[in-house]
């Protein structure tokens, strides 16, 4: 029994310093590796993910009975486009005839 006992805390020696090195190992990964999104924030907002925030937008407006002309205030701008930067925000009147 008490070479049982031997083995198995040999046995978790060794699993815990495999499980140290490899947390060492993604720590040092993770630094140098670069975010996605600073890659992903590039690229042009597809015309059909436009179509599809227009229509979610023009729903929350009329929805939450908002007027169109917050569209145009400056903070809102910036709302959208810290969310998404490629997205062009469209005026009042294009929001109002989305989904006619």
């Amino acid at each position: 029994m008490l070479t049982s006992n031997n083995e198995d805390s040999e046995d978790d020696s060794t699993t815990t310093s495999t499980t140290k090195s490899s947390k060492k190992r993604k720590s040092s990964d993770i630094r140098s590796q670069t975010c996605i999104d600073n890659h992903y924030e590039n690229f042009p907002t597809p015309l059909v993910k436009e179509d599809q925030i227009n229509k979610a937008l023009a729903k929350m407006f009329v929805c939450c009975n908002l007027p169109f002309s917050l569209i145009e205030h400056p903070f809102f701008i910036e709302f959208i486009k810290i969310l998404r930067t490629t997205y062009n925000l469209s005026s009042c009147w294009v929001l109002t005839s989305v989904g006619k």
